[in-house]
């Protein structure tokens, strides 16, 4: 009994949600009416207090009846908008509204008269009761639908609306409307209303294979409606070529344009729940990827997708289950058409008609797939013939069962075996080819993959795409799954035309370079554009590896193609690297096997799947080390660093760094020396070890103009320019960043290009804060049109703090707000409990001590779940400033005592100087001068140690005054002159 109760409170949670969400509805549609003027106002507000009354009804007493609520007033709403938008008009729209509101008046009155019936316990359970709810519900789709088809007729009339709106469709680089498409007015009216709803849906799709899934989503996100709604907000991926979650977040990433140097599964999540606009993403054939070795990390991605407020999801899949933790709408799955739809399908293609013809559609079970294929088949037989055909052609493929893959099947081969397929020689061939390419080719590309062919490719297409077998989409020929899963089974290419395919895909990617040291555009695009036939290429190259292949050439293929999708984020090399991995263990390429787990330890550190990485390059090392590999030995020490930076854990980072640049340049590895050099700059500058930090970046520089990389250079440049920024040397970091800005500029970076115009804005604030503001205001346009929130609202930080250093602290703490509240959005609670921290400074220097005390509380608690002792010691010292300014010398000493101990623990030896600096001063204000001069000493000399010649001045500054007040000669006895 106890693993009921949980459920059922789910479900009354969800039925709160739904009635508050009811509530609104109801409330806007009583708004709406009284604003509504045309003749029919009588009619229209005695709709909506039915509809209000019926609604008090179902809320009260009778909750069963909520999806009738919402349906009902689902149509009241399209009625008022149509009465609103077109008001004294004569068209169709207008007549429409007419006509169902006159509808819905009579069915909203019958509603009520069934409501109002007095129900008993029994009768609310008893079939009698569901079916006239069924009823209802079934008048109330009528009406909808009758809106669904209006929406196309409006459009149409409104100076060419339908053509933008499929202009729209093209632009956003969606698949159009299936040009075969029958039937479903039911299912995609459903689909329909939900996607234009105030609020996101999470939609599934389920059915058979050949069932017409991806046509139905295809209509449904081709609806004018939708279209207008999402702009282009909307995404649609087929998971064809990409079975693993990171696959599906780089195509999602680059189809918004998501640039950032956070992981990519971070980087989208804060994309989408920083957008302030409905998103679709429309996943199609998610099977592949549900049922894939990476199905566990699929159904978490759906989760995280899911939960984001204003995302929604409509997937189509095979699978009865795509995720448990996701609240999807309850679809019924996809059906057989129903026959006289079949009967419209066949009509609309074939020629060809006789009394078989009804049998025939029965027995293609109304699998629209099966049915294309066969009405393409009509043009040249009569239904009769091809029933022979098909029963003659099931036993001989002896299909035991007959299931709808079965008979897909048997409609495939037997389209392989018309007569227009058989006239031309080169078509199976062709198709067998293409059903290896999942993403398609264009002619250009399958006449140079094919040269023997060059010439009878293109008649050959025409002949395939006569059978419905190939369709067009755009400029690429394509095949659908369940035909080249048929395909691959029973007819594979023949073997030159397999080599012929597989020399193509390796001569791409020879263009680039596979150890990943430098490719230009130019180089990588051709291998980016066709990333998801290369990689079905390759993956099948090492799946089905024969003794007399090229190994060598096989792996350095898989190299460039790895590099290249880690350096430009196209696809996942992790399916590719591990099946690579297995083979090459297969064989006894230790050495190919060790690099194989260097690789993908890489490219899982990207997915930030840093365990896993760590594992796999720390078996790298120890079989680099074995074999006496330095090279190997040095690049997995260097990737392993990179691991536990990201990880947070600089002091174990830098003995590795260290460590790898020893290799590095004992075995003349320039390159990997500057990079090492930089790594360890990056985290001496983390640390505020300022002058280490100096010396390994400048010397990284050197060695990076040595190799005429200008990226890198720039990269260390824009490092040196923060260093010099925290050691107040702002002329130097001023230059520094506009020299990277350049770089960046010119080499297409920018993330980082916008990076350097934000730090130059915090720099420009000294001088002035209109160019300062400036600055960081393009730089927030720069990260905004970039889709980066995080970098957007650390502008919006750094544009509080500009605000505040000018004493605008109003102003400031307005803009902290907002960082605040974007950083919430986008979940990253690290830096929204660092804006709370400092409102509460600014609270602090206002004044305010009681609100900065309780802001200051929050963030130190904050911090402390966060398990980020650094914010939790620096809000004890503001603490312990807030009780300073309140003259609570004794409080605020201890509170500092505990924050310089807490700074010491994590070798935070800026914060343990402030510390003892603020000591310092609080034991002066105390009249305990030698106390004072002592605390003041070792600050001075912390800071100095640190190269923090600034502070290290003011504690200097500090003590004159001391030995000024007190007559203390510098060694701190008392002088002469007493």
């Amino acid at each position: 009994m106890s693993s009921a109760v949980p459920a059922t409170r789910a479900n009354w949670r969800a039925l709160v949600t739904e009635i508050e969400r009811l509530n609104g509805d109801v409330q806007r549609l009583k708004n709406q009416a009284a604003t509504v003027h045309t003749p029919q106002n009588g009619t229209v507000k005695k709709v909506v207090l039915q509809v209000f009354g019926i609604w008090e009804e179902i809320k009260m007493r009778q909750q069963d009846c909520t999806k009738l609520a919402s349906n009902l007033i689902w149509v009241t709403d399209q009625v008022l908008n149509r009465m609103s938008t077109d008001a004294g008009g004569e068209n169709s729209s207008n007549e429409t509204a007419q006509e169902v509101s006159r509808a819905l008046l009579k069915t909203a009155s019958d509603i009520a008269e069934f409501l109002h019936k007095p129900v008993t316990a029994k009768q609310r359970v008893a079939s009698e009761r569901q079916e006239m709810i069924e009823k209802f519900l079934k008048d109330l789709d009528d009406m909808r639908l009758k809106f669904v088809e209006v929406n196309i007729a409006t459009l149409r009339a409104r100076d060419g609306g339908l053509s933008v709106a499929y202009g729209l469709a093209k632009d956003l680089n969606i698949p159009s409307h299936p040009a075969v498409f029958f039937g479903r007015e039911q299912v995609l009216a459903s689909i329909t209303h939900l996607l234009l709803q105030e609020q996101a849906c999470r939609i599934p799709l389920m059915g058979a294979t050949g069932i017409g899934k991806t046509s139905i989503a295809l209509a449904a996100i081709n609806d004018p409606s939708v279209l207008a709604k999402y702009e282009r907000n909307m995404v649609f991926f087929s998971c064809d070529s990409t079975a693993t979650a990171n696959g599906i977040i780089q195509a999602l990433k680059a189809t918004f344009r998501v640039e950032s140097e956070s992981s990519s599964h971070s980087s989208l999540l804060a994309y989408l729940r920083a957008r302030n606009k409905f998103v679709l993403l429309v996943l199609d054939s998610l099977e592949t990827a549900l049922s894939s070795d990476d199905s566990e990390s699929v159904r978490q991605l759906l989760e995280e997708l899911g939960q984001i407020p204003r995302v929604s999801l409509l997937i189509t899949t095979t699978s009865h289950s795509p995720s448990a933790g996701v609240k999807w709408e309850k679809m019924d799955a996809v059906q057989g058409l129903p026959l006289d739809v079949a009967r419209q399908m066949w009509a609309g293609i074939a020629r060809k008609q006789d009394g078989k013809l009804d049998l025939l559609l029965e027995r293609l079970d109304g699998i629209p797939l099966a049915l294309q294929l066969m009405a393409h088949q009509g043009w040249y037989f009569t239904p009769t013939e091809l029933l022979a055909s098909y029963e003659n052609t099931a036993k001989i493929l002896t299909v035991g069962r007959r299931s709808r893959l079965g008979t897909l099947e048997v409609c495939i081969e037997l389209s392989l075996r018309s007569i227009i397929i058989s006239e031309e020689p080169h078509a199976q061939n062709l198709l067998s080819v293409l059903c290896l390419l999942p993403d398609g080719a264009t002619l250009e590309t399958l006449q140079e993959m094919l040269p023997s062919h060059s010439d009878t490719i293109a008649q050959a297409l025409s002949t395939l795409r006569h059978t419905a077998i190939v369709y067009q989409q755009k400029n690429r020929f394509k095949t659908l799954s369940p035909i080249r899963e048929v395909i691959c089974a029973s007819h594979p290419p023949k073997s030159s035309d397999w080599e012929d395919v597989r020399q193509y895909c390796i001569r791409l990617c020879s263009c680039a370079d596979h150890d990943g040291t430098s490719h230009t555009n130019g180089k990588v695009e051709p291998i980016v554009a066709e990333f998801g036939n290369i990689n079905a290429i390759l993956l099948l190259s090492w799946r089905t590896l024969r003794e007399n292949d090229n190994i060598d050439q096989l792996l350095q293929a898989t190299w460039s193609a790895a590099t290249v999708s880690y350096t430009t984020g196209c696809g996942d090399p992790v399916p590719l690297l591990n099946q690579a991995r297995k083979r090459l263990s297969d064989v006894d390429r230790s050495r190919d096997v060790a690099e194989c787990k260097r690789r993908l330890g890489d490219s899982l550190c990207k997915q930030a799947h840093y365990s896993e990485a760590a594992v796999l390059l720390e078996e790298a090392l120890s079989a680099f080390e074995s074999m006496s590999e330095l090279q190997g030995v040095a690049q997995s020490m260097h990737s392993l660093g990179e691991v536990r930076r990201w990880q947070g854990r600089l002091a174990d980072a830098i003995p590795i760094f260290q460590e790898a640049r020893s290799v590095f340049h004992a075995i003349g590895d320039v390159r990997g020396t500057a990079q090492s050099l930089y790594s360890l700059g990056d985290m001496f500058r983390l640390q505020a070890r300022c002058e280490e930090a100096v010396s390994m970046l400048e010397e990284a520089k050197a060695a990076f103009e040595a190799l005429g990389d200008m990226l890198r250079t720039a990269e260390c440049k824009q490092n040196l320019g923060e260093v010099f920024k925290m050691q107040s040397r702002h002329a130097e970091a001023v230059a520094l960043f506009e020299e990277a800005k350049s770089a960046f500029d010119a080499n297409s970076a920018p993330l980082l290009a916008a990076q350097c115009m934000r730090s130059l804005g915090e720099i420009l604030s000294l001088q002035s804060v209109e160019e300062a503001t400036s600055a960081l205001e393009t730089a927030k346009t720069a990260f905004d049109e970039m889709g980066n929130p995080l970098e957007a609202a650390h502008c919006l930080r750094s544009l509080a703090d500009v605000l505040i250093g000018d004493g605008e602290y109003a102003k400031g703490a307005d803009k902290l707000e907002e960082a605040r509240s974007s950083y919430r959005l986008i979940q990253e609670a690290l830096f929204e409990a660092q804006c709370t921290h400092k409102l509460g400074d600014v609270l602090c220097m206002q004044s305010h001590y009681r609100e900065a005390t309780i802001m200051l509380e929050e963030a130190r608690s904050a911090f402390k779940a966060l398990g980020e002792p650094l914010g939790a010691a620096r809000c004890l010292q503001s603490l312990a400033e807030v009780l300073r300014k309140l003259s609570r010398y004794d409080d605020a000493m201890r509170m500092l005592r505990g924050a310089k101990t807490a700074f010491e623990e994590i070798d935070e030896r800026y914060g343990a100087a402030q510390c003892m600096q603020s000591l310092g001063n609080i034991l002066r204000a105390q009249g305990r001068d030698e106390e004072a001069a002592r605390m003041l000493e070792r600050a001075r000399d912390a800071f100095v140690a640190i190269g923090d010649e600034s502070e290290a001045a003011m504690c200097t500054e500090m003590l004159g005054w001391i030995f000024c007040d007190e007559g203390w000669d510098d060694e701190g006895g008392e002088s002469d002159d007493d």
